[in-house]
């Protein structure tokens, strides 16, 4: 027993003193375990679910339909990464090329997911329990799963290594737990893995155990997926499938590449780009096109952005007479193609 305790002893003129000095040492001491506990979270990274306010508790349950005082400290975290159907501004109309992909994605992900009764009892039909897109980047894979969650109505969870890696033991199990559990309660949802190769590559014997078991539960969410609604969709992207854990291919069936565009698809891609833009008569998109081949979607954009800024540095004094023409065109291609 401490000595403040056992310091209090009524026989004595001073017990009243001796309780006052027991108990400012009890406050004393909850203060220090409290503060403890806020430098616990802190370093996990948790401060903000802990410390969050009625605004953003009523936000939760206003916007998701979620109580948030059912939420673990895991789940509240998720909540910073989940993007809103309304708050996302791709669909695959601003999708240049890819057709194919399109309908793939129309024919095998998102009619099953609206229309579940068509589908129910007929286990061959039902959507596959994840999907890889895999190819060169800057071609739209991220794009690609944005749209998904915007045309089934859905939320959308950008899941990345920052937000699963933790340096204390036994979290980053947890909070791949709370992504899914986050999901089955605001579907229809939409988790993308961005680069997932960096989450679940191939497994060898070097690999650390904290490593092993991220993988693990990773593996072991995606298991249970058949068991939940169709209306989580979990989409993984990567640049080098061959990299990836085979145990995950054989749970995200469906292996979708993304091709470079081809040359419709490079001038689809450039007619959306410069839509509404300034641009002079001697621009030839069939031309522009043609030349650029092997360029990606982003390399597209990036190509028309350097272009507007040629054309803004030429004619500074006055932005109403710019105009975007084929020589801004030319010196973009060549610092692209220069890097």
């Amino acid at each position: 027993m401490p000595q403040f305790y056992r310091d209090i002893n009524p026989n004595k003129g001073n017990g009243f003193r001796s309780f006052l000095k027991a108990l400012l040492m009890t406050l004393i001491m909850t203060l220090i375990s409290l503060a403890i506990n806020y430098v616990i979270a802190y370093m996990e990274g948790s401060t903000t679910s802990n410390s969050m306010d009625i605004s953003s508790m009523w936000n939760i349950y206003n916007n998701y339909g979620v109580n948030p005082m059912s939420l673990s400290t895991y789940e509240k975290d998720i909540f910073a990464n989940i993007v809103k159907s309304e708050d996302i501004h791709i669909n695959f109309n601003d999708i240049g090329g890819n057709e194919t992909l399109k309908d793939n994605i129309e024919r095998l992900i998102i009619k099953p997911t609206l229309n579940p009764h068509i589908y129910s009892g007929r286990n061959l039909l039902k959507p596959p329990n994840g999907i890889i897109l895999y190819g060169p980047p800057g071609t739209g894979k991220t794009m690609m799963a944005r749209a998904v969650a915007k045309r089934i109505g859905g939320c959308f969870i950008n899941v990345t290594s920052a937000l699963i890696e933790n340096k204390f033991y036994g979290e980053s199990q947890k909070i791949v737990g709370a992504i899914f559990s986050i999901a089955d309660k605001i579907k229809p949802c939409v988790i993308f893995f961005d680069e997932i190769d960096g989450l679940c590559g191939t497994r060898n014997i070097l690999d650390q155990s904290h490593v092993t078991s991220v993988k693990t539960s990773l593996l072991s969410e995606m298991d249970g997926i058949h068991q939940r609604d169709p209306g989580v969709i979990v989409f993984g992207a990567t640049n080098r499938i061959d990299n990836l854990d085979a145990a995950l291919k054989r749970r995200m069936r469906l292996h979708i590449k993304v091709e470079l565009p081809d040359k419709d698809s490079r001038r689809e891609i450039l007619e959306k780009v410069v839509n509404g833009e300034p641009l002079a008569d001697d621009v030839d998109l069939d031309e522009l096109a043609d030349v650029a081949d092997g360029m990606s979607g982003s390399d597209l954009t990036e190509l028309c952005k350097l272009a507007a800024q040629y054309a803004i540095k030429e004619n500074s004094n006055d932005s109403e007479s710019i105009l975007i023409n084929k020589c801004h065109f030319d010196s973009a291609y060549c610092d692209l193609t220069e890097q």
